[in-house]
């Protein structure tokens, strides 16, 4: 084991001398581990990459698989409930783990929401004798599926979309999660580690923590990366930075909303 705070070059170094089969971290870290895979190739005997801990975006899926030449199983927990859902062996889409808690994906007038419509995450602990949680709302957005053709015959998560502090907040009112196209920002910036922050309503600061200078030019094609990815022209200020510091247990936030 290694600590999960410990610099992204340490874990690569650590990670080539101990060739593991298996590797357990969060998506974050292994987006940036798989930025320098592409460009050392030094871990080579990996054969299934598990994450946990944050949200796993499609495009950090295509990024690590490619670069490793394996899939992620993602675990889907939290630290009031434990395991909520495990990735299915077949499929990119989650099944509930019925057998430790209830999951139920309701509407804003709390009635379930039908497979492919996004809702809020409300648990029932079954396990906790000690200090129950009934109908827990999580803070977690996520999308209900269709039933499974794998033979686990447990209810499916289609998506889970992340945490409402997540959320990017449109002029008019809207709210979605933000595409901000991570693989075309990386052709910029190949070493670099982003953050966007919406700061008002029509404002966020896109930090890129480099340590190389960034040019205008560059600048100019983040924020036009940015507004076509997010098909709204914020007012984008871009910032170089020493450091994006992880939280306390080691999780990082690529977007987060003061609002």
């Amino acid at each position: 084991m290694l600590n999960s705070s410990e610099s992204t070059a340490t874990q690569y170094r650590w990670l080539t001398e101990q060739q593991p089969d298996y590797l357990l971290t969060y998506p974050s870290a292994l987006l940036e581990l798989a930025q320098i895979q592409r460009r050392e190739k030094k871990i080579n005997r990996l054969k299934s990459i598990s994450t946990l801990g944050e949200n796993l975006s499609d495009e950090t899926r295509k990024i690590v698989e490619k670069a490793f030449g394996c899939r992620i199983h993602d675990m889907y927990s939290s630290q009031e409930i434990g395991y909520i859902a495990l990735q299915c062996p077949k499929h990119d889409h989650y099944h509930i783990q019925q057998e430790s808690c209830m999951v139920e994906i309701l509407d804003e007038n709390n009635q379930p929401c039908p497979p492919g419509v996004m809702g809020r995450v409300v648990v029932t602990s079954l396990q906790n004798y000690i200090m129950p949680l009934i109908r827990y709302e999580i803070g977690d957005y996520a999308v209900p599926g269709e039933g499974c053709d794998c033979g686990i015959t447990l209810p499916v998560i289609k998506h889970i979309a992340g945490r409402t502090r997540n959320l990017l907040t449109y002029p008019d009112g809207r709210k979605t999660w933000p595409s901000y196209n991570p693989m075309a920002l990386m052709e910029i910036f190949p070493l670099a580690r982003f953050q966007l922050e919406q700061t008002a309503v029509n404002d966020i600061t896109f930090r890129v923590m480099t340590e190389t200078e960034i040019s205008p030019e560059n600048k100019q094609q983040a924020i036009k990366i940015i507004q076509d990815a997010m098909q709204h022209p914020f007012n984008i200020t871009v910032e170089k930075v020493d450091d994006l510091p992880r939280s306390a247990g080691g999780k990082y936030e690529e977007f987060k909303s003061v609002l």
